[in-house]
């Protein structure tokens, strides 16, 4: 599409565009990832919300780049129950090919949307966990801050949320009100000012409702729900809840760090598995 043509003047006043208009399909069979690079860079310096559709679910095979002070969200922000059957046919989402990855840098956003990995599967086995649950959903570039990520599902990746791997400084990122099922949640190294991570919830979505396995396999996760390394600078984690990793909170050399209202559970097991909460 042209982009500004389809735009309503409520769209223009908020320096929003959509992704459909220029050219996204939203099928999850197409590559929408062009079409969501023209859409962001359609911004320019100021930034703005790039918006996806209600019912969109958009196929991202190569690495997208969020820039500066830029927003990625869905249209609309539907409350409903969360189960397998709704998660995989209804969800406006993003499909993202587990070998890219979305890389947030200085004031960017991802906003009341799905991601789930490509070719994810519902009520598998933990085997199959095991070797499916691959790549970064979404990556904080280092040497930035001011990141948010908000109301957002994230589901079959090896890391939901990620800090850059071997990162020296990401300050001031904001995760409120994520849930996620991979194999670690939230990972963040280095935050040299206040990062905010709140209401996040780590949850078995994948397979809550596949065939029991012996000792509640089938429930559990081999990382961190939470996991915190390096320097950090009043970091605040508040009302999180992660169920069945191996470790709910992990916490490596890292300082001025404070968990408040925090949980983690494990399933039932006869079996003691040497799993840690915090």
């Amino acid at each position: 599409g042209t982009g500004a043509a389809a735009r309503t003047v409520q769209d223009r006043l908020n320096e929003t565009v959509s992704v459909a208009d220029y050219g996204a399909i939203g099928n999850a069979i197409a590559d929408d990832t062009a079409a969501f690079v023209n859409a962001l860079n359609s911004l320019g310096s100021s930034g703005g919300v790039v918006s996806v559709p209600m019912g969109f679910r958009c196929l991202i095979e190569r690495n997208l780049s969020v820039p500066d002070n830029c927003a990625k969200k869905k249209k609309k922000n539907p409350r409903g129950t969360i189960t397998p059957s709704n998660i995989a046919g209804s969800s406006t989402a993003i499909i993202l090919n587990p070998t890219a990855t979305i890389t947030l840098n200085n004031g960017s956003e991802v906003r009341d949307i799905a991601t789930f990995r490509k070719g994810l599967q519902f009520n598998i086995t933990s085997a199959q966990v095991a070797t499916q649950f691959t790549g970064t959903a979404i990556t904080l570039a280092d040497a930035t801050s001011d990141h948010l990520v908000s109301n957002c599902l994230i589901l079959g990746f090896n890391n939901a949320i990620a800090s850059a791997v071997g990162a020296t400084n990401v300050s001031r990122s904001r995760i409120d009100g994520v849930s996620y099922d991979c194999n670690n949640g939230i990972v963040i190294e280095n935050s040299y000012d206040v990062t905010y991570i709140r209401e996040a919830h780590g949850w078995p979505y994948v397979t809550v409702g596949s065939t029991p396995e012996a000792n509640g396999a089938h429930l559990k996760r081999p990382g961190s729900g939470i996991k915190l390394t390096g320097a950090h600078d009043w970091t605040k984690a508040t009302d999180c809840f992660n169920y069945g990793y191996a470790r709910g909170y992990y916490l490596s050399s890292a300082d001025s760090v404070t968990l408040t209202g925090c949980g983690a559970d494990q399933p039932p097991t006869s079996v003691l598995d040497g799993s840690i909460g915090f």
